[in-house]
């Protein structure tokens, strides 16, 4: 997803994978606090319950979709973008089995309803996969149970998971999801300390997201008239003020390549006779 859908549209960018083979719901629901601890990140993409469904007598729709709900909350709290997934079918005995797929339909049905409840983006792999020419196309997306060499050493493939096929759908899904989120608005933005009475120096925090453009200022004399705008590619920009027209007031938001934009920045005022706060958050 990184090397090819994602940098097409969006930019270089790295992930953190926080995933362990063989973990269920519970298991993400357990460790989401210590492994989003570091607070490292941007967005957060959720596909886990492929191991609760497959529990015959074990599986709980609600309990895994309460602790789908704990994980996603752990990751809103923390400001993070969140997409959560619909789950991949598999092709090995389990397939054989009508609880199985019930159970898989039920999941998934219930993430798509938990991301609607929460407000997050959501993508329907399971539909994706069942849909690619049908009805025995998902099939040719799952990797073919068997023994493969890896590195020397003979594994044993079960047929539970997406193959290179599977995978680029899957990521092609998320990456198309992930660029359609506006870009963050501008924070922090603050009069330096070097402004002068005709000389007003703003600045916001760097925005590190790949597909950004420019920055767009609104700015005018009366808090209700913002009738001037001007773009920059910079995290500041130099105001010049003039005697008679002593103040001016203006707002910030970013743009990104694909013409989305973010929430203004607060509303704020700086005058010849203001004096330099720097390090004050607008």
């Amino acid at each position: 997803m990184r090397d090819n859908y994602l940098a097409l549209n969006y930019g270089p960018a790295d992930f953190i994978n926080l995933g362990f083979p063989g973990d269920g719901t519970l298991q993400g629901a357990e460790r989401i606090d210590q492994d989003l601890a570091s607070g490292m990140g941007f967005y957060f993409l959720l596909m886990l319950g492929v191991n609760d469904v497959i529990d015959k007598d074990l599986f709980d729709k609600d309990s895994s979709l309460e602790n789908l709900g704990y994980i996603m909350d752990a990751a809103l709290e923390r400001n993070l973008r969140v997409i959560v997934s619909t789950l991949t079918p598999r092709k090995d005995e389990k397939a054989l089995y009508q609880w199985y797929w019930d159970n898989l339909h039920a999941l998934s049905s219930g993430i798509l309803a938990l991301a609607a409840e929460k407000g997050t983006a959501s993508i329907d792999t399971l539909n994706a996969f069942m849909n690619t020419d049908p009805p025995d196309g998902w099939q040719d997306l799952i990797e073919n149970p068997g023994t493969v060499i890896v590195d020397g050493e003979d594994v044993t493939v079960k047929g539970n998971h997406p193959n290179a096929d599977g995978h680029k759908l899957i990521a092609s899904l998320f990456a198309d999801t992930l660029v359609k989120f506006p870009p963050q608005a501008p924070q922090h933005v603050t009069l330096l300390g070097n402004s002068t009475q005709l000389k007003k120096i703003t600045s916001w925090d760097t925005n590190y997201e790949s597909d950004l453009d420019h920055f767009n200022i609104e700015f005018g004399f009366q808090a209700d008239k913002l009738d001037y705008s001007l773009q920059t590619n910079d995290s500041f920009h130099i105001f010049n003020l003039f005697p008679f027209l002593p103040q001016f007031f203006f707002r910030v938001q970013t743009v990104d390549r694909g013409g989305r934009r973010s929430a203004f920045s607060t509303l704020d005022k700086a005058a010849a006779s203001d004096a330099p706060q720097p390090g004050r958050e607008r």
